[in-house]
């Protein structure tokens, strides 16, 4: 048994950081490459390690970049996304001191942000009051004028790289709430984007937004930024996670349980490995099973997708109550694809009719795939990832029209 400490930590769920973010340097080098051309879009479903791999990129800046991360989660408008944004920046003392080193601002720039250029380090307290205080001075139709004022300040440090998390799932909220202000803001950002010398953009977030764009006739866009995919990791890639991981947390096992833990799991997707491989650590130190004999489908059964881990992955169905009038639709597409393999677009029309469903299946399909629960290829769809759908196929009820759970 190998001494604890040697190699990463299991952890399954918060943010991943240091040497407990096993295996993605090759996305790391690709993102600062692609950020020294040009601002980079990071696609990949939730708990695919979009947000660590921004802190990665925090914690071990490269080219005398500095990195701000904004979590735009519950921001639902383009003034407010200033606010915040400003205010994270201002928290920097170098960005501080480089707003005050210009000769000359923009006098409304200068009167709105100028009383936040003190010396004194701010507090994460003082960014929350000062969020609100520049949102309160903020009108609605002044968010353009003032961020292209403070933008064109920025730029100046030449180093500054701006990371928007859950870009997407703000925009899909506009979207849905005031989509003549989401376009304005995308078509704003990219003006921003291609004008910018020094700062960088780098945007990420759980929700695909590019179908939506594409369907309103909006994906050029996006068009401007690279795309850095976070794809789950190939199979050798996967067996050597598993392996430090084990070694992290001192131990050692058979090729065979390793093996195991891969073919149960079905993804090379690090948190679902994780997740699994904790159920495998639990049930070998807390209870005492021999860690090469653990029934690991048993523990993926019961500890992953059953009772016992319920919860772990209940988001992947309370994400459906955003849907609005698609709420049901989607779930009884998920519920039918969680009993079968893959179905033609007709066989799933078949499906929403049979439980009471008229509504345009194309636009339940654009959403889901949006959300990464889905993949269309060769005219077939089907759950783009096999824990997600075992889930389903245990924990989600059938609905119908008027209800659920038969």
């Amino acid at each position: 048994m190998a001494g604890e400490g040697q190699g990463p930590r299991n952890i399954a769920g918060p943010i991943v950081r240091g040497r407990d973010l096993v295996d993605r340097g090759p996305e790391i080098d690709l993102a600062w490459r692609l950020l020294d051309v040009g601002s980079i879009l990071i696609t990949a479903p939730r708990r695919h390690g979009k947000t660590s791999l921004m802190y990665a990129l925090r914690d071990e800046p490269r080219q005398g970049r500095q990195v701000v991360i904004v979590d735009l989660m519950y921001v639902s408008s383009a003034a407010e996304l200033l606010a915040l944004l400003t205010s994270e920046v201002l928290s920097l003392q170098p960005v501080r001191s480089a707003l005050r080193s210009l000769g000359r601002m923009p006098a409304r720039l200068t009167s709105w942000i100028g009383g936040h250029l003190s010396e004194v380090e701010l507090s994460l307290a003082d960014k929350g009051d000062i969020k609100i205080a520049l949102r309160e001075k903020l009108s609605d139709g002044d968010w353009q004028d003032l961020g292209e004022n403070q933008l064109s300040a920025l730029d100046g440090m030449d180093g500054l790289v701006l990371a928007l998390d859950e870009f997407p799932v703000m925009i899909s909220t506009m979207l849905d709430a005031q989509p003549a202000e989401a376009v304005d803001l995308l078509r704003w950002l990219q003006s921003q984007r291609r004008r910018l010398h020094g700062v960088r953009f780098v945007l990420g977030g759980s929700v695909n937004i590019e179908p939506r764009l594409e369907r309103i006739g909006q994906e050029a866009l996006l068009n401007d930024l690279s795309r850095l995919p976070l794809r789950p990791m190939r199979p050798d890639r996967a067996r050597g996670l598993v392996r430090e991981v084990l070694r992290g947390e001192g131990l050692t096992a058979q090729e065979a349980l390793v093996e195991t833990i891969l073919t149960t799991v079905g993804s090379g997707v690090p948190f679902f490995l994780q997740v699994m491989l904790q159920e495998v650590i639990t049930a070998h130190r807390v209870h005492g099973e021999p860690l090469d004999t653990i029934d690991v489908a048993r523990l993926y059964e019961e500890g992953v997708i059953g009772p016992a881990g319920r919860q772990r992955f209940s988001h992947y169905h309370s994400r459906l109550r955003e849907y609005g009038p698609w709420e049901l639709p989607a779930k009884a597409v998920l519920r039918a694809l969680a009993r079968r393999e893959a179905l033609t677009e007709n066989q799933l029309d078949q499906e929403l009719r049979a439980a009471g469903f008229d509504e345009e299946l194309d636009e339940v399909l654009v959403r889901l795939e949006a959300d990464y629960y889905i993949e269309r290829r060769e005219g077939l769809t089907r759950f783009a990832d096999k824990i997600v759908r075992d889930w389903w196929r245990v924990n989600a009820p059938e609905v119908r029209r008027g209800g659920r759970a038969l």
